[in-house]
């Protein structure tokens, strides 16, 4: 139940971004594809249950941000694969931004980013 609440979770979160930075038929079609990469993402990496509600939501927490450093990772592959990003300024800039997305997490995943003046920058 917490498996499937966690992917629908992603699957939403994954559409919502899309229908902002692509046109809608892309989005569209992207849109099945996403669900399936989603989906064995999400076989790839099971889900432990947690005994307290805390350590629940932590788990929940470390699952969603690890699928979708994941799904990133795919994004960046397929763009990079086809090149899209060299068709228009618009697009260069998404991949940038996704790239800039991709080394952060690296950075924060290995503790070298100082996640409280991150913080800051962004409010």
């Amino acid at each position: 139940m917490i498996k499937e609440s966690v992917q629908a979770s992603l699957i939403n979160m994954v559409k919502n971004q899309l229908t902002t930075l692509l046109p809608k038929e892309v989005s569209n079609f992207a849109t099945l594809v996403i669900e399936s990469t989603v989906k064995k993402a999400l076989k790839k990496t099971p889900l432990l249950l947690a005994q307290s509600s805390s350590q629940t939501q932590s788990s929940l927490k470390a699952m969603e941000s690890s699928s979708e450093y994941k799904l990133k990772i795919i994004l960046f592959e397929k763009i990079d694969k086809s090149h899209s990003y060299q068709t228009h300024d618009k697009h260069q800039a998404l991949n940038d931004a996704l790239l800039n997305s991709l080394i952060l997490d690296d950075d924060i995943a290995r503790g070298q980013a100082n996640i409280e003046k991150l913080l800051r920058k962004r409010y």
